[in-house]
């Protein structure tokens, strides 16, 4: 197989480690993984000689090869595979044979994903290539893949064939057929408030504001950055909420004054975020909105950002004040797929 890296792979230095002799092994059960490059690897826009690696200080692999070849003894499948028509679904005959293929397949495809992406992440890891992204394999898709990544086999070192172990595809299409507009969506009744807003000086509210913007992030694949936006948010709503005047969300007297709850803000004060959140909510909501396993979590101490000063002033406190916009592998012989 030929699997595609694209524009940012892996950068060599003036070397590449030529040829499967050279390559990287996995074995799993039956099955023995050969990731390995050539001079192709590197080529992209112009072509690069083998005796001129030495010279390149930055060689890019846009793409690995990939051998896989499995030890087997199922004489009907590897007499099946190389026979296999495409231009129809199988018989009720074929079907058993069609179901061992496809889960041959499935096994190939994911020691492939494993192997690719370890070397991939130990690029990433220990040399510091960030931009290295995973290799995404969907064992619904099977036979996209194997299009994809030029998929050929050989039995016994016979012909090479082609090898796609099912013409089945799973696709989910995702299309909501909503009842009521969405609470994205603009409706007629948001229009005078967005006048109302463009026209005056008041700024956006600040938790949408940060939940918007951690959004964002968490699309572009910042997570981090996205997950404080989203802590922020919630202290900020939390302790806005903690200093309203409502007294109805307390517990009532006296057990109030014994336990020193004058006001939600003191509460708040007193005791930080986490538990904050996890004296409210049960407050607010039923178990039945709610569930005590939930609420339990809420619980936990761990979670709480006011246990991190010094992180909790540098991230939070300025987005408040200025709001933003194996095993060894043993000799195969049987079912080559490359």
């Amino acid at each position: 197989m030929t699997v595609d890296l694209g524009i940012q792979g892996p950068v060599f230095y003036k070397w590449l480690p030529l040829g499967p002799e050279n390559g990287i092994r996995l074995c799993r059960g039956d099955l023995e993984l050969v990731l390995w490059l050539d001079v192709k690897s590197v080529q992209w826009s112009s072509e690069v000689a083998e005796e001129d690696i030495p010279n390149h200080i930055n060689l890019t692999a846009h793409r690995i090869y990939a051998d896989i070849t499995a030890t087997m003894d199922d004489v009907e499948l590897l007499s099946y595979m190389p026979v296999r028509d495409f231009s129809r679904q199988p018989t009720e005959e074929e079907a058993p044979l069609a179901e061992r293929y496809e889960t041959h397949g499935r096994e190939v495809f994911s020691l492939l994903a494993d192997g690719v992406n370890r070397l991939l992440m130990f690029i990433r890891v220990e040399k510091g290539q960030y931009w290295l992204n995973p290799l995404e394999i969907d064992l619904d898709r099977m036979a996209s893949h194997s299009v994809e990544f030029e998929a050929r086999a050989q039995v016994d070192g016979g012909s090479w064939f082609r090898w796609e172990p099912t013409q089945t595809e799973v696709l989910t299409i995702d299309a909501p057929f909503f009842r009521e507009a969405p609470p994205r969506y603009l409706t007629p009744r948001d229009w005078p408030e967005a006048q109302a807003f463009v026209s005056g000086e008041g700024r956006p509210n600040l938790p949408r504001q940060l939940l918007a913007a951690a959004e964002a992030f968490a699309a572009a694949g910042s997570e981090r950055v996205a997950l404080t936006e989203a802590v922020t948010a919630l202290e900020v709503a939390v302790s806005r909420f903690m200093s309203s005047p409502k007294p109805d969300y307390l517990v009532s007297e006296p057990l109030r004054s014994r336990l020193g709850l004058e006001s939600l803000a003191n509460v708040h004060e007193r005791r930080g975020l986490t538990y904050s959140v996890s004296f409210v909510l049960p407050i607010l909501f039923d178990e039945g909105t709610l569930s005590q396993r939930v609420a339990s979590i809420l619980a936990c101490p761990q979670g709480d950002v006011s246990s991190w000063p010094a992180r909790r002033a540098t991230l939070v406190r300025p987005i408040r004040q200025t709001p933003r916009r194996d095993r060894d592998c043993a000799s195969c012989e049987m079912g080559h797929v490359h």
